[in-house]
């Protein structure tokens, strides 16, 4: 998307929510909210995969994506390395 197209949405977007809106800071909001709900049900699984899928939604703003290289040694032993991009 065009720098040109982001300014435009994002006006859009402000002109709809308001001002102050912020796309980053909703979807940190939500995914806040949907850890309490997770907080709240811990037997219920799919309350905490909706929680995990939106923090790493969040993550890609904050944190550097890993990379696993998984190697096999002469010796048959597996071992699994992460980096950071």
């Amino acid at each position: 998307m065009s720098k040109r197209n982001e300014a435009f949405l994002l006006n859009r977007l402000k002109a709809m929510y308001g001002e102050d809106f912020d796309p980053i800071m909703k979807l940190a909001q939500n995914a806040s909210r949907l850890q309490e709900i997770a907080d709240q049900n811990v037997d219920d699984s799919s309350a905490q995969v909706d929680a995990n899928r939106e923090w790493e939604r969040m993550a890609q703003f904050t944190t550097p994506k890993l990379k696993s290289v998984e190697m096999t040694g002469t010796d048959g032993f597996f071992e699994v390395h992460v980096h950071r991009k």
